[in-house]
């Protein structure tokens, strides 16, 4: 047996260790693989078999090489305890952790990882006493007192868990995990003020813990502070709207305070009638052209009214179709140069009905009504639009924009589009991706890479009656109250570029972090484009000189893997200083009864979460829920959706095993935000804080694209 992988595989260094790790060079990665120090091709195998899913052929290939010699057991036991566990088979795995605690009795990640495989199995006594001595090893690990504040709860000694999960924040402000135990548990106890506190923690270190709203909501309402418990109620009851349980506690707040809540409504409408409306100053293309190129956005779709606030005086055009096709029409009438404020359009009976407070009403017979400002430097504000629809980040807005809005009067009810020069789109869109703080260079990336995202997707939605999605199906679009000068000017100097390969525009997808390594767009979406493989978040051969290390080699082992998702490699996406630090490395709880109604209750109560196939930077491809009366099998990019709202599908997942023998929830430690094909947005960022140019970043994210002027025509 050899331990020369202990710095691989998480082992503390010690000084020879140290000394070997000084003296590495700069095409040495730090998360390498076992089998390159020495020829163990069993061993490759075995982890090619586990990234295409086959996890018992791997188990079998490892179990196989434990008897070879000169074999590092450590880093094979360590392998065979990751694939065990993701095929559910939790005894095993913990048995290998029992076996490296004989080989490595000292080291605090083993015994932590014992403690952890005892608690999946619900053994809470037995992992007790392996975390406190994972503490004596390690007392700075906030992972060590989060998992023995969970043995305590199993075993019901809650005022000791309190303990361990404040010294677990203590350790670490911004471990969410510990903060949403603590919330809960102070929640239990009808301590609302401290849970408030806990809970409004984990969700500023972690917006995606959406589940926390409704105890969040329970608290403020115990508390007697009714708007603060209206907010989160609302937020319950958007995001999980088939929840019975929510359902009845809304409807009995609403009862209950009906009165401060219509107050709180009169008061919303009295703040949008006094609404400031921008005025622009109209953007000067660098070439002092607009671009000819129009762009319809979809705000809105299938709405029984439509609140909208106007600058100042515009017209209605009533579009009636002809005899033509469905989109040929011609002008049937025009009304009058009707005043700015607060109007509302309706679908009653397939007329749309256009009335202001005032008291003005019109009945438009057209299909495609078109209204336009009559001062092209004012705006108009849609009210109340549900942004975000479908993710943990779902909220109600309003939306300040430049240009037209089309209205589309449809069977299914009220269409909203936005119209208006490309340019004028990416004013908005470039602050909405990125913080306008970022560096110069990563801004004019997205400024580039959004241009040729929409020209390239330009008709996409015509069946719908517009080209894009006014979300992140497309791109954020959060309007003018988003513009900064820092971004316009990152649009202006950039204006008409896109990227093309082989002379044609490329699909120039782009996701908020790739964690590392971002995805080949044929592993997510299927049909491979050579400009958009995976790429690592560090410098090539050819880029380096002496700018940085190497930081991986992929595909990772099972094991390495694993810490490659629970730690925080110096990639270019790790510690930017933008957003939330879990935008980068999570670890997200979801209970067991959530992931069963997301995927559907036929199969029963959920038994495991079993891998089926990741792609080279380790993200899930596809997974099998194995339930008590059958399996759900997910796939692609939903598996972020039916897994409770994660961030990406690169993830482990450890369950927690409740009194009842099957799991209760699911730990679920994962990397990066997105699908993670194409440009990283926080990788650009940090290519740029590293002093990388535009072409740079954008070579980095699209090997073998070029940046082409005049919108590649």
């Amino acid at each position: 047996m050899t331990l020369t992988l202990a710095a691989a595989l998480g082992v503390p260094l010690g000084a020879h260790g140290a000394d070997a790790l000084a003296a590495r060079s700069l095409a040495s990665p730090i998360f390498h693989n076992p089998w390159k120090s020495r020829t163990t091709p069993l061993w490759q195998e075995a982890t090619n078999r586990y990234y295409a899913g086959e996890l018992r052929e791997s188990a079998q290939a490892l179990e196989a090489l434990l008897d070879a010699d000169g074999i590092d057991e450590v880093g094979l036991r360590m392998d065979l305890a990751v694939v065990y566990r993701e095929l559910g088979a939790l005894s095993r795995s913990t048995e290998q952790y029992r076996r490296l605690t004989e080989l490595l009795p000292t080291d605090p990640r083993v015994v932590e990882g014992y403690a952890w495989g005892l608690l999946a199995e619900g053994k809470a006594a037995e992992a007790l006493d392996l975390y406190k001595k994972a503490a004596a090893l390690n007392a700075r690990d906030p992972w060590i007192p989060y998992g023995f504040a969970l043995a305590l709860e199993r075993l019901e000694e809650e005022d000791r868990a309190l303990a361990a999960l404040q010294e677990a924040v203590a350790l670490n402000a911004e471990f969410a995990p510990a903060w949403e135990r603590l919330g809960l548990l102070y929640f239990r106890e009808e301590r609302h003020r401290e849970a408030v506190n806990a809970f409004s923690r984990a969700l500023r270190t972690d917006s995606s813990y959406t589940h926390l709203y409704f105890p969040l909501a329970q608290s403020y309402d115990h508390l007697d502070e009714v708007l603060e418990a209206w907010r989160y109620y609302q937020q319950a009851k958007r995001l999980y709207p088939s929840d019975p349980t929510i359902g009845s506690a809304f409807d009995a707040f609403v009862s209950r305070h009906r009165e401060r809540l219509a107050e709180a409504e009169r008061a919303v409408l009295d703040a949008r009638r006094r609404l400031r409306h921008a005025q622009l100053e109209a953007p000067s293309p660098v070439d002092g052209d607009e671009s000819g190129i129009t762009v319809r956005v979809g705000l809105v779709e299938g709405a029984d009214h439509i609140d909208l606030s106007a600058g100042g005086r515009f017209r209605a055009v009533d579009q009636a179709n002809g005899s033509g096709s469905e989109w040929e029409s011609e002008l049937k009438s025009e009304l009058k140069s009707l005043p700015g404020g607060v109007w509302r359009l309706e679908l009653r009976q397939g007329r749309v009905h256009l009335a202001s407070e005032g008291g003005e009403a019109f009945a438009l017979d057209g299909r495609e009504i078109r209204l336009t400002l009559d001062d092209s430097q004012t705006t108009w504000i849609a009210l109340g639009l549900d942004a975000g629809s479908g993710y943990f980040w779902s909220r109600e807005e309003d939306l300040q924009v430049r240009g037209d809005l089309i209205v589309l009067a449809r069977p299914s009810g009220l269409t909203l589009v936005n119209e208006l020069d490309i340019e004028e789109y990416l004013l908005a869109v470039v602050p909405s991706e990125m913080y306008p703080s970022m560096p110069a260079e990563a801004l004019k990336a997205q400024a580039i890479a959004a241009r040729t995202y929409t020209m390239r997707h330009l008709g996409r939605f015509s069946a719908r009656g517009f080209d894009v999605m006014g979300s992140v199906l497309s791109s954020a679009y959060r309007g003018v109250d988003r513009e900064t000068s820092r971004t316009t000017e990152a649009v202006l100097a950039t204006s008409g570029e896109v990227l093309t390969h082989s002379g044609a525009l490329i699909e120039a997808y782009y996701h908020a972090t790739a964690g590392g390594m971002t995805a080949a767009s044929a592993d997510v979406w299927g049909g491979a484009r050579p400009y958009l493989n995976a790429v690592g978040e560090w410098f090539s051969e050819s880029e380096r000189s002496e700018r940085g290390p190497a930081i991986a080699q992929f595909p990772l082992t099972p094991a390495v893997l694993e810490r490659w998702l629970r730690e925080r490699p110096a990639v270019f996406s790790q510690g930017t200083g933008f957003g939330q630090a879990s935008t980068f490395r999570w670890i997200v709880p979801v209970s067991a009864d959530l992931i069963r109604d997301r995927v559907g209750e036929r199969i029963g109560e959920v038994v495991a979460i079993v891998p089926r196939g990741r792609d080279i930077g380790g993200r899930l491809k596809s997974l099998t829920v194995v339930g008590t009366n059958g399996e759900a099998h997910v796939a692609g990019d939903v598996i972020r959706s039916r897994m409770g709202g994660l961030k990406s599908n690169a993830f482990t997942v450890m369950p927690l095993i409740g009194a009842d023998g099957l799991p209760e929830r699911f730990l679920f430690v994962g990397a990066g935000f997105g699908h993670g094909v194409g440009l990283s947005q926080m990788g650009a960022a940090g290519m740029a804080a590293r002093g990388a140019t535009v072409d740079e970043i954008l070579s980095h994210y699209y090997p073998g694209a070029t940046i082409s002027p005049h919108y590649g025509r």
